[in-house]
Parts: structure tokens; sequence; C-alpha cells
């Protein structure tokens, strides 16, 4: 538990402060779609790499890509480019339920609810032949810039240890940050090192588990 400001820009810049109860940067995580850098302030430590979901999950424990975790943490569900999609009615629960089979076999579901003139998705799942692989539930909706934004994202993966719970307590939208907001060089003096899927590294402090 702590406070991060989130930054996104899609379809897949991703930024994330991680911040002490006096607002002093604790950590610092970017990533542009293509490199990623991850800043562990307390360990004074910086890490880059390529923007793959092992990398990008060493802050907040999302094992996604930037592009699909711009679209969890807004409230829809990840595509998967050039994939076959369907949508059928589910009558009995009243919502729409959008499914698209990915290459490897695993399938994509999500369940929309209509709501005037929104469509608010709930959920969202990645299925393979083993189960559920990951699930996202979005609550708290609010209507912010002209879109409707959860206030309430729980993630859930089958490797994980538990789930991960991103409460927003504001949202703005058109913060206009600047183009290198997605890119972030090592600090002077700071040792780096290059990590990948393969590099085991301690867990960046920043937060507390209350």
């Amino acid at each position: 538990q702590g406070s991060i400001y989130v930054f996104l820009r899609g379809p897949d810049h991703i930024r994330f402060d991680a911040m002490s109860p006096v607002d002093t940067p604790l950590a610092v995580l970017v990533s542009d779609g293509v490199d990623f850098a991850l800043h562990d302030v307390g360990a004074n430590r910086y890490y880059f790499g390529a923007a793959s979901p092992c990398n990008i999950a060493r802050l907040v424990r999302l094992p996604l890509d930037g592009a699909a975790v711009f679209r969890i943490l807004i409230g829809l569900p990840p595509r998967v480019p050039g994939a076959p999609s369907t949508v059928s009615w589910d009558g009995g629960d009243g919502v729409y339920v959008y499914r698209q089979e990915v290459e490897d076999g695993s399938v994509v579901e999500a369940r929309i609810a209509p709501l005037g003139d929104f469509l608010d998705t709930l959920s969202v799942r990645l299925v393979d032949n083993r189960g559920v692989v990951w699930d996202a539930v979005f609550d708290d909706r609010r209507e912010v810039g002209g879109l409707r934004l959860p206030g309430h994202v729980r993630f859930t993966a089958r490797d994980a240890e538990g789930p991960v719970d991103v409460w927003y307590d504001s949202i703005e939208t058109d913060v206009g940050l600047p183009d290198d907001a997605w890119t972030y060089p090592p600090p002077y003096g700071i040792p780096s090192e290059e990590v990948g899927c393969g590099t085991e590294m301690g867990p960046v402090e920043w937060g507390t588990a209350e």
C-alpha cells in the first residue's frame, strides 16, 4: 500500500512515480512501449531494458506489456491486433460478452454492461487450457473528461502471490505531459544494470503491507 502517480498515454506509454507519505520520490518506472527504465531511489539503483511484461511488473506487479497495462488501468480489455473477435449477448446477466482468440490458443474475455450512451467493462480475463491466467475487475466508475473511468481496479494473476488493487484518489485527463516524460536517463553517479526476464532482483520498497 502506498501512493503512486500514474501517467498514461495511449497506446502504450506508462509512467509510475511512487511517493513517500511526505511526497518525496521512492521509485520511478517509465516505458515508451519499446524501452523501460526503473529508478529504485531507496536502493540507489537504476535498471533499464526492454519494455517486456516482466520488467514492467517489477514495480506494480502487472505482468503485461505497456499497451495492455494502459488499457487495464483505464478499464478496458487489452486488444490483440489481428486476432479474431466475437461479441454475444448474455441475457441472464444483461451484459455483452467480448471474446478474442489469441494465436497461442488462449482467449481474452470481457463482460461489458450497457449503461445509457456508455459501455462499461465490468471485468476482463485471459483464459488458457489450464484455466484463468489473470483477471481484472473494474468498479467505482466516474465520468472524467467525457470518459467513464474506473476508480478501482483489482488485478489477480494465477502465478502471483495475491491481487493488486489500484485505487484512484483523483483522475485528470489531458494533463499535457512533455514527450520526455516517458524516458528516464540514469541519474549521475548511480549504478545502472540492464535487466531482462531472467534477471533476479529484490523487490522495490516503496509502500507498506498494511
